[in-house]
Protein backbone atom coordinates (compact mmCIF):
# COMPACT_ATOMS: atom_id res chain seq x y z
CA UNK A 1 0.00 0.00 0.00
CA UNK A 2 1.76 3.38 -1.09
CA UNK A 3 1.15 6.82 0.68
CA UNK A 4 -1.82 8.08 -1.48
CA UNK A 5 -4.05 4.77 -0.90
CA UNK A 6 -3.24 4.59 2.77
CA UNK A 7 -4.37 8.74 3.02
CA UNK A 8 -7.47 7.78 1.37
CA UNK A 9 -8.40 4.77 3.48
CA UNK A 10 -7.44 7.34 6.51
CA UNK A 11 -9.81 9.94 4.64
CA UNK A 12 -12.25 7.03 4.19
CA UNK A 13 -12.44 5.95 7.75
CA UNK A 14 -12.73 9.59 9.15
CA UNK A 15 -15.44 10.12 6.86
CA UNK A 16 -17.19 6.94 8.39
CA UNK A 17 -16.45 8.72 11.58
CA UNK A 18 -18.11 11.82 10.78
CA UNK A 19 -21.29 10.54 9.17
CA UNK A 20 -21.97 8.40 12.17
CA UNK A 21 -21.77 11.29 14.01
CA UNK A 22 -23.80 13.37 11.64
CA UNK A 23 -26.30 10.91 12.39
CA UNK A 24 -26.20 10.86 15.82
CA UNK A 25 -26.71 15.17 16.05
CA UNK A 26 -29.60 14.88 14.19
CA UNK A 27 -31.40 12.61 16.03
CA UNK A 28 -30.26 14.65 19.20
CA UNK A 29 -31.60 17.31 17.06
CA UNK A 30 -35.12 15.84 16.59
CA UNK A 31 -35.28 14.74 20.18
CA UNK A 32 -34.54 18.43 21.68
CA UNK A 33 -36.92 19.59 19.11
CA UNK A 34 -39.79 16.79 20.26
CA UNK A 35 -39.34 18.10 23.62
CA UNK A 36 -39.37 21.54 22.77
CA UNK A 37 -42.72 21.30 21.03
CA UNK A 38 -44.04 19.70 24.20
CA UNK A 39 -42.92 22.01 26.52
CA UNK A 40 -44.12 24.93 24.43
CA UNK A 41 -48.01 22.73 24.32
CA UNK A 42 -47.66 22.80 28.45
CA UNK A 43 -47.17 26.39 28.50
CA UNK A 44 -49.71 27.54 26.07
CA UNK A 45 -52.27 25.03 27.92
CA UNK A 46 -50.90 26.51 31.41
CA UNK A 47 -51.85 30.21 29.71
CA UNK A 48 -54.61 29.38 28.60
CA UNK A 49 -55.87 28.19 31.91
CA UNK A 50 -55.13 31.53 33.69
CA UNK A 51 -52.26 30.19 35.98
CA UNK A 52 -49.81 32.18 34.43
CA UNK A 53 -50.69 35.95 34.50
Amino acid sequence: MNVSESRAQKDEEKTEILEIRLKEAKHIAQDADCKYEEVAGKLVIINDSGHCR
